[in-house]
């Protein structure tokens, strides 16, 4: 047997595994936020781009063997020598410019259900949160009621590309 024909048949024996592996768990991998609409009000908020003047951090989240972690902070943010209980009020409010979070994560269908551990504000820890997920390609896009921030109590569809 050429070696050509060894690496066809190694190669065409790894497909079936690789398609198991995907199906099993379709969300695992590094992804980045995109966008969120309002599918209540139809508004589309892009997510602005790294390299914009102190623009936000894109989400970033990411799932492996049922455990997740996510982070964004605010670009530009002034680095402080002042000691957190030194801090002025608006000191701590450019401190807080920030979201994080790790816990463990299952899917149900098309539901991705996380359970959080430790986050950044701590009254999200303890909590668990479900939304609707599919994945086409390279895009993940979830759908669920907003609890914060601008959309509150609106359905909202976030869009993630992945990394």
């Amino acid at each position: 047997m050429t070696l050509s024909r060894v690496v066809a048949v190694v190669a065409l024996s790894l497909l079936p595994m690789t398609a198991v592996a995907q199906s099993r768990d379709p969300i695992a991998g590094a992804w980045e936020q995109v966008s969120d609409k309002n599918l209540d009000t139809g508004v589309v908020t892009q997510t602005p781009p790294a390299s914009a003047p102190n623009a936000g951090t894109p989400l970033h989240v990411m799932y492996a063997d049922g455990f997740y972690v996510q982070f964004a902070a605010a670009k530009g943010r002034p680095k402080l020598a002042t000691p957190v209980a030194e801090m002025t009020r608006e000191q701590l409010a450019q401190r807080s410019r920030m979201q994080g979070q790790y816990g463990t994560y299952k899917l149900s269908g098309t539901k991705l259900i996380k359970s959080m551990v430790s986050a950044a504000d701590p009254n999200n820890e303890g909590r668990e949160s479900s939304v609707d997920f599919k994945v086409v390609g390279d895009t993940l896009t979830t759908t669920a009621v907003a609890n914060a921030g601008p959309n509150k109590g609106h359905k909202v569809e976030t869009t993630f590309k992945r990394l």
